[in-house]
C-alpha cells in the first residue's frame, strides 16, 4: 500500500498514533506519544513512524481496520507492527502481529482471545488469549505458548554450536521493561531442541535484545519436576539452570541421570551438563552430606547381575563412540557384593549396551584408582598406590608397595603387584623384574615353627613363618589355603631357615586368628638349616605337625620331614648334617680324644624326619653313607635318634641304627655287618648279622655272630649267637603312614 495513498483525517490518525505508539512498547520502542481517543474507524491503514534526529525509519504499523468502540477499548483487525533497527538500511528487527486485539487507551492495556506472534531476530513466540500491560510493559499469553530461540555461535569446545531451542507452556510471561526481555512459563513447560528435551513446572529465562538468540538468552531456569533427556541420558531434578550460550547447564535440587546406553546412574548435590565437552558433572556439597554418587549394572557372561556403587566429592563421565568414560575425584568410596574400595581418584570405562562386540548388556570394562587405595573383601584388606579392577574377569590388582592383611588367617602379603582373581578364590604376587631387590614377602602366624624338629610339641609355642620369593600365587578353598612360591625362595621362622626355587605351603585357618601350616613342600636346591640340623635336597616334604600311626595303630602328632631325589635328577641325593659323635667304640679312647670333631654327614635317596615328645628320629633309606668324626659308613637304611640332655641343652645323636650291607670304618677298624646298633653316650657298637671287623693297624681279623665293642667299659664281646643279643625294637624302618586333615596333593 502506497504510503498516504488515502487521505487520512486528524481524528484517523490520532487513534491510529494511539495504537501504534502502544504496540511499539512491546518491543522497547522509546519515544513517548501523547494521544487523544476521538470517535471514529479507519480501514485498511499504513502508518510509518521516522526518527526526527537521523530521519531513518522506526516502525511501520498496518491493519485492516481500527474501530473506536469506548473511551476505554478499540478494536484492531489483523494487526501488523514492523520494527526496524534504526540504520539506513532499515533492517526489520521484529514484526508484531494479531487477527484481533482490543486496546484500553485509559489504561495502556491491549488483550485479545485470539492468537499472537511476535518475530524477532533472536526468537518468534506464539500465543493465544494474550494481554499486554503497556505502562508495565507486561505481556502475558494465557494458552498455546510457543517459543522459538534461534541458534547461536559456538560454545567452547563446540563444533556445532547451540542449536535452535523451541519452548512451550499453558502460560507465558514477558516483562520488557529493562534492558532485557525476561520471559515466564508455567504449566505443562518444556525446552526441545535437536540435543536436549526438557519438561518442568515452570521455566524462566532472561533474553538481551539484538546479536545471536543463543548468546543473548543469559540463562533457563527451569524449576519443578524438571525432567531432561539430554544425549541418551534421562535426567530428573528439582531445578536445571540452562545456559545456551556456554553450552551448559546446572542442576540441583536431588538430580540424577541415567546413562541409557551404559545403564550407568548419577546423583549428587549438583550435576553440570557440559554440551560442548560432550560430558556430565556430579559434585558433592561442601560437607559431604550429600555425595556425587555413581551405580553401575554390570552384567557378567554368564548372565550374573552385580551392582557397584561409587561415591566421590566429583564425578564427570563422558561419552564416546560406544562407551562410555567416568572418573572420580576426592575420597572415592566403592562398594559392592563382595568388595569394598577407596582411594583419591578413580576411573571407570563402561561398554555400552547393545554396542559392545561380545555382550549385548551395559559392561564395566576397567575401573582404575590410584592414591591411597584400600581394599577390604573376604580375604582381608589390601593396601597399595594403584588399583585396576576388571569385572568382566572377576580381576582385581593392586600395584605400588601392595599389602594385604588378613587377621582372621594370621597372613601378611607384601608384593610390588598383587591379583585377586575373586571367581577362582585364587590371587598371584609378583616382584619388579628390574629390581634384584625386589621380592614378594609373606608373613604366617598362629603355627608352631613348621621346620624346627622341637623335641617337645606340647610346649611349642605359636611362632611366625616369613617367606620371601620372586613369585607367589595363592588359592583359598574355604578354610584351606594354599600358597606356591618361585624363584629365590627363602623361609625364615623362630629357629629354622630354608631355600629353594619352588615351594608349595598348604594351611588351614584356625579359630585364633591364624593359620595352621600343614605342609611344605620345596623343589630344586633345598637348603634347611636350624641350630640341631642342616640338609640338602632336591625335594623335600615338611609336616610341621601331623597324626602318624605308631607300629600299634595309636594317633600320635608329630612333625615329619621327608627329603627325596628328583626323578629327572637321581645323581643329586638328600643330604642331612647333624651334630658331631665321638668314638663309637672301635677306636682306641686315648686316640678318639685327640680327634678334631666333625658334624655327621648323611646322604641317601630318601630321608625323613619325625619329631615327637621323646625325641627325634632321622630316617634314611637307599645306597646311604656316612661321614663324621673319623668315621665313615655306607648301608641301606640308617635310623638316627636324637635327644635333648635337657630342656635348655641343645639335642644330640644318641643312637644310630643301621641296616642292610653295613660298612663301617673308624680309627684303624674296619666292620662289616648286617645291621649296627651305635649307642653314641655309651661309646658302644652292636654289629649282628654275621659282623666282620678287620684290624688295619696288624691286619687282624674278628668274626661272630654279634659283637660288641663297648670302649665306655674298654671291653670287647665276641657272642656265639645272638639269642642273648640286643632286641630288635623295631622292624626294618618304613615311612609313617600319615593322618592328613585334608586331600594331600
Amino acid at each position: 500500500m502506497p504510503f498516504l495513498k488515502r487521505e487520512i483525517s486528524n481524528k484517523t490518525r490520532t487513534l491510529v498514533l494511539a495504537l501504534a505508539t502502544l504496540f511499539a512498547l512491546i518491543c522497547d520502542v522509546r519515544g513517548e506519544r501523547s494521544t487523544t481517543m476521538l470517535p471514529g474507524t479507519v480501514k485498511n491503514f499504513e502508518l510509518p513512524n521516522f526518527n526526527d534526529a537521523t530521519g531513518n525509519k522506526e516502525w511501520e504499523l498496518f491493519g485492516d481496520s481500527a474501530e473506536y468502540i469506548s473511551d476505554s477499548r478499540v478494536d484492531v483487525v489483523n494487526m501488523l507492527l514492523r520494527l526496524f533497527d534504526g540504520s539506513a538500511s532499515q533492517s526489520v528487527k521484529a514484526e508484531i502481529s494479531s487477527p484481533s486485539s482490543e486496546v484500553d487507551p485509559s489504561t495502556n492495556i491491549v488483550a485479545s482471545p485470539g492468537p499472537l506472534l511476535v518475530e524477532s531476530r533472536d526468537f518468534t513466540l506464539k500465543g493465544k488469549n494474550w494481554k499486554w500491560d503497556g505502562n508495565k510493559k507486561f505481556v502475558e499469553i494465557f494458552s498455546g505458548v510457543d517459543i522459538d530461540f534461534k541458534g547461536g555461535t559456538k560454545a567452547r569446545g563446540d563444533e556445532d554450536g547451540a542449536p535452535p531451542t523451541k519452548i512451550t507452556s499453558d502460560y507465558a510471561s514477558l516483562d520488557h521493561s529493562g534492558d532485557a526481555n525476561i520471559f515466564f512459563l508455567k504449566g505443562n513447560s518444556s525446552v526441545k531442541n535437536s540435543e536436549m528435551e526438557v519438561s518442568c513446572d515452570t521455566i524462566k529465562l532472561e533474553a538481551g535484545r539484538g546479536g545471536k538468540a543463543a548468546d543473548n538468552v543469559s540463562d533457563i531456569k527451569a524449576s519443578g519436576n524438571v525432567k531432561m533427556l539430554h544425549q541418551k541420558k534421562e535426567i530428573k531434578a528439582d531445578d536445571a539452570l540452562i545456559a545456551p550460550s556456554k553450552g551448559s547447564a546446572t542442576l540441583t535440587g536431588d538430580p540424577q541421570i541415567t546413562d541409557l546406553p551404559s545403564g550407568a546412574k548419577l546423583s549428587g548435590h549438583t550435576i553440570l551438563l557440559k554440551r560442548g565437552e560432550k560430558s556430565v558433572e556430579a559434585l558433592s556439597d561442601k560437607s559431604r552430606k550429600e555425595r556425587a554418587n555413581a551405580e553401575f549394572l554390570h552384567v557378567q557372561n554368564n548372565g550374573k547381575k552385580q551392582k557397584i556403587n561409587i561415591s566421590a566429592d566429583s564425578i564427570e563421565m563422558k561419552s564416546g563412540s560406544g562407551e562410555s568414560e567416568f572418573v572420580f575425584n576426592g575420597d572415592v568410596k566403592v562398594s559392592s557384593e563382595d568388595f569394598r574400595a577407596d582411594c583419591q581418584s578413580l576411573s571407570a570405562m563402561l561398554t555400552n549396551a547393545g554396542e559392545s562386540s561380545k555382550n549385548s548388556n551395559p559392561e564395566i570394562r576397567r575401573i582404575h584408582g590410584s592414591g591411597s587405595v584400600v581394599l577390604s573383601n573376604e580375604s582381608g584388606v589390601a593396601r597399595a598406590k594403584e588399583m585396576d579392577i576388571i569385572p568382566s574377569k572377576s580381576e582385581i590388582l593392586l600395584s605400588g608397595n601392595a599389602q594385604l592383611d588378613d587377621p582372621d588367617r594370621g597372613i601378611k602379603l607384601r608384593s610390588p603387584v598383587i591379583i585377586f582373581m575373586r571367581q577362582q578364590n585364587r590371587g598371584l604376587a609378583i616382584s619388579n623384574p628390574k629390581d634384584k631387590n625386589s621380592f614378594v614377602e609373606l608373613e604366617i602366624s598362629g603355627s608352631p615353627d613348621p621346620l624346627a624338629a622341637a623335641s617337645n610339641q606340647k610346649n611349642s609355642k605359636s611362632s611366625k613363618s616369613f617367606v620371601k620369593s620372586r613369585r607367589l600365587s595363592f588359592e583359598r578353598n574355604g578354610e584351606k589355603l594354599v600358597f606356591n612360591f618361585e624363584r629365590d625362595v627363602s623361609i625364615k621362622s623362630d629357629s629354622s631357615d630354608a631355600e629353594c626355587e619352588n615351594m608349595e605351603v598348604l594351611a588351614m585357618s584356625n579359630s585364633k586368628g591364624g593359620a595352621d601350616i600343614r605342609k611344605i613342600t620345596a623343589r630344586n636346591a633345598v637348603k634347611v638349616s636350624q641350630k640341631d640340623y642342616s640338609a640338602n635336597a632336591e625335594i623335600a616334604n615338611i609336616y610341621p605337625k601331623l597324626d602318624v600311626e605308631d607300629k600299634n595303630r595309636k594317633k600320635r602328632t608329630h612333625k615329619f620331614v621327608e627329603l627325596l631325589t628328583a626323578p629327572d635328577n637321581p645323581l643329586l641325593r638328600p643330604s642331612v648334617t647333624l651334630p658331631s659323635v665321638g668314638n663309637l667304640g672301635l677306636s682306641d679312647p686315648s686316640y678318639a680324644k685327640k680327634l678334631q670333631a666333625k658334624p655327621t654327614v648323611i646322604k641317601s635317596d630318601k630321608q625323613w624326619l619325625t619329631s615327637s615328645e621323646n625325641a627325634d628320629r632321622y630316617f634314611f633309606e637307599g645306597d646311604v653313607s656316612v661321614s663324621g668324626t673319623d668315621m665313615n659308613a655306607s648301608c641301606d637304611k640308617i635310623e638316627v635318634v636324637m635327644k635333648s640332655p635337657d630342656k635348655s641343652s641343645p639335642k644330640e645323636i644318641t643312637q644310630i641304627i643301621m641296616r642292610g650291607s653295613v660298612k663301617l670304618s673308624q680309627g684303624l677298624k674296619d666292620a662289616t655287618c648286617g645291621r649296627a646298633d651305635i649307642h653314641v653316650k655309651e661309646e658302644m657298637v652292636v654289629l649282628s648279622e654275621n659282623p666282620v671287623v678287620t684290624n688295619r693297624e696288624d691286619n687282624s681279623r674278628a668274626s661272630g655272630p654279634r659283637m660288641v665293642y663297648n670302649r665306655g667299659n674298654k671291653a670287647v664281646t665276641i657272642e656265639a649267637d645272638e639269642s642273648g643279643g640286643e632286641a630288635d625294637e623295631s622292624q626294618t624302618p618304613q615311612r609313617p603312614t600319615l593322618v592328613l586333615p585334608f586331600q594331600d596333593k
